[in-house]
């Protein structure tokens, strides 16, 4: 079996990616003052994935592992 090798440094394509999601974290919270409260849910549901997603990402990129 091959072995894998692991990149040290995030590549552009995901530095790209992590500033995108970002960008929809901050706009997920402006639109939580939104007062209509489907808005709200959607928004709170969108950052509580975005939240994990950019947790695992940092957990990964500096731990190496996954």
């Amino acid at each position: 079996m091959a072995k894998q090798t692991k990149s040290p440094r995030p590549t552009e394509l995901d530095r790209a990616q992590t500033t995108s999601l970002i960008v929809v974290l901050v706009v997920c919270v402006a639109c939580a003052f939104i007062p209509y409260t489907a808005v709200k849910i959607i928004a709170a549901i969108v950052m509580i994935s975005l939240v994990v997603g950019l947790g695992l990402r940092v957990w990964r990129d500096r731990s190496g592992r996954w």
